[in-house]
């Protein structure tokens, strides 16, 4: 009877809290369970079948259960899915079961036909939208016999942004990571990727990562750790480190020793403030960068 007892008083305590936090910040997908896994394209016949997975959202009313993500071509409205709201903690709700209930059907998902500027548009319950994911699609191939298969190509946030986060735990004595997008370049092989961190003010480089990959065609997250340039046994570099020394910093980002993406940061009172559209109090809420209280998103420049 009591560990029933408990069992209550800690799903109340659990639903109020959820309810705080959904009454003090507007709801939104977290940005990093977007562009990692959020859909894929599958390759088929009429041209591809648009594949959508699971998400995870911040900030979703206790008393919300299900919503809708409609997905717009052109403008156009052209498929919506259901899903459903599965709560994992007073912060975060993972969205899951995406079934197409309109729209061109596959048993997998919706048969799309043609490229141009893509939306996702994600809808609460009550139709409210809290979410929004534009990218473009272009087509590729296909229709013949040699070639009967389209190959889709994605274009947005993905190579736009990437992000800090110091190791699991989120203790700031942890080793600081870096995670970044990339797909294939055409050459079908490995490439070595580098991450280094110089400080603008005398251009000294003062961490460093690197490994061996082999791109694909699309895009998939990587991930990075930083160790000190001026350390040979490679102890790995702290976020504590980087935060110890106000100044501006540049994040390099190269594929076989040609740079290929940058990025600027500020440590400013031994923090890193975050900009555009990570700021909650001015960016749009529809396309609010959701970093987790852990990530802290980049733009390249």
């Amino acid at each position: 009877m009591k560990k029933f007892k408990f069992v209550v008083l800690f799903l109340l305590v659990l639903g109020l809290a959820s309810s705080s936090f959904a009454q003090k910040y507007k709801p939104s997908v977290q940005f990093n369970s977007m562009l990692w896994n959020a859909f894929e394209i599958m390759r088929h016949t009429e041209g591809g079948i648009f594949v959508h997975k699971n998400l995870y959202a911040t900030n979703m009313p206790a008393s919300n259960r299900n919503g809708t993500a409609v997905v717009r071509l052109n403008g156009k409205e052209i498929g919506v899915f259901s899903w459903l709201a599965l709560p994992r903690d007073p912060l975060y709700t993972q969205m899951i079961q995406f079934q197409l209930v309109k729209g061109k059907k596959h048993p997998l998902g919706l048969i799309i036909t043609s490229g141009g500027d893509y939306e996702i548009e994600y809808r609460l319950a009550n139709g409210t939208p809290f979410y929004k994911f534009p990218f473009k699609m272009m087509k590729k191939g296909g229709g013949n016999s040699y070639d009967p298969y389209a190959t889709w190509k994605l274009e947005g946030d993905w190579e736009n942004y990437a992000y800090l986060i110091f190791d699991e735990k989120g203790t700031r004595a942890e080793k600081l990571r870096f995670v970044y997008w990339l797909r294939g370049f055409g050459n079908g092989g490995s490439a070595l990727i580098t991450a280094e961190i110089s400080r603008d003010s005398d251009g000294a480089k003062i961490a460093r990562a690197s490994n061996t990959v082999n791109p694909s065609l699309h895009w998939h997250r990587h991930d990075l750790s930083f160790t000190a340039t001026f350390d040979p046994k490679g102890i790995p570099f702290k976020m504590e480190t980087l935060k110890s020394k106000n100044g501006k910093y540049t994040l390099s980002l190269k594929v076989d020793g040609k740079t290929i993406r940058q990025y600027k940061f500020e440590i400013k009172n031994g923090e890193i403030p975050v900009s555009g559209r990570q700021v909650r109090e001015s960016a749009d809420p529809l396309r609010f960068i959701e970093g987790g209280g852990r990530a802290i998103w980049l733009k390249k420049m």
